[in-house]
């Protein structure tokens, strides 16, 4: 949703609301959790009884090897899931002169 307002022939001022509302979110993101397999360092998958080249992996391993909360958080303090549901709202606010730049502000 947006105004605009043109005063005094040359200026033109508008007022924008952008956001998004969730309601029943279905996904949540956990955003402090990092992948413990990667491509370097991921579990064996077997055709028949030969594993792939990269057998020497198990699941304790994989554990032992890469910590769940990413180092970072842990550090602060967050040691348990951090759950994020995404909500974006912001007030945009921009202000312009005829052959002038234009003069914007955004708060979320």
């Amino acid at each position: 949703m947006s105004v605009e307002h043109v005063f005094a022939k040359n200026y033109t001022a508008e007022v924008r609301y952008v956001g998004t509302r969730g309601i029943h979110l279905d996904t949540q993101n956990r955003i402090n959790v990092q992948n413990r397999v990667l491509p370097s360092n991921q579990l064996p998958t077997y055709f028949g009884s030969t594993p792939t080249p990269n057998s020497t992996n198990t699941l304790a391993s994989i554990r032992a090897a890469t910590p769940r909360i990413i180092p970072a958080y842990s550090a602060a303090g967050f040691t348990s899931n951090i759950v994020g549901f995404y909500q974006t709202v912001a007030l945009t606010i921009m202000a312009s002169r005829r052959n002038s730049p234009v003069v914007s502000r955004t708060a979320f």
